[in-house]
């Protein structure tokens, strides 16, 4: 499959163009985990309350292995908004200059600023840690559209021009990897969280 050139540019690569034949796979996979009694996903929990399709109650005293959730919890997510902005991105759908794509930015933005603020609630560490990777993710949508649309320089695509901006990213990450290992284990399971529960939980 060639890459999609515009202009003489490439726009988008051709491994991207590929991803969006996958949406069977995702879509059939995430029933398997809608169904799933033993979830605690909000927007599952908030769609069996209002299309009244209760799963059943977890499993007394289950112990979910925090680490594999946040693991599929993040490449779902990421799967997800790739195929939507590649399928948005779709001439024959919308295209990046459909005048659709300004309020796609505006809701994204909104969705961002409000996971934002709810992050901000949050004062264990795990928890926020673990909340914090789709606020990112929802947060960076805005991010991808505003650079397909040639608002500024993505710094990494070219990062060796960059080593400022690379240094600070690479100090951040040992910040965070020093935080984890002196952080100190929490009384309380992985899974809980400090911030005010959601009308639907």
């Amino acid at each position: 499959m060639p890459n999609l050139i515009e202009n003489g540019e490439i726009v988008t690569k051709a491994e991207y163009l590929i991803m969006p034949s996958s949406i069977g796979v995702l879509l059939s996979t995430l029933l398997f985990f809608y169904f799933n009694r033993e979830t605690r996903c909000n927007a599952f929990r908030w769609l069996h309350k209002h299309l009244h399709m209760p799963v059943g109650k977890p499993t007394l005293n289950y112990q979910r292995n925090i680490s594999t959730i946040v693991a599929m919890e993040t490449g779902y997510i990421i799967w997800f908004f790739y195929l939507f902005l590649l399928i948005i991105y779709d001439k024959q759908i919308l295209g990046d200059d459909h005048w659709a794509m300004y309020p796609i930015l505006f809701t994204m933005i909104v969705w961002a600023i409000y996971l934002l603020n709810r992050l901000r609630k949050y004062s264990r560490l795990a928890s926020a840690f673990r909340y914090g990777i789709p606020t990112a993710i929802v947060t960076w949508n805005t991010i991808e559209i505003l650079g397909r649309w040639n608002i500024f320089t993505e710094v990494w695509i070219e990062p060796q021009k960059y080593t400022v901006h690379v240094l600070v990213i690479l100090a951040a990450f040992i910040t965070v990897a020093v935080i984890f290992a002196l952080y100190p284990s929490a009384d309380k399971p992985e899974d809980e969280t400090d911030a005010k529960p959601l009308p639907a939980e």
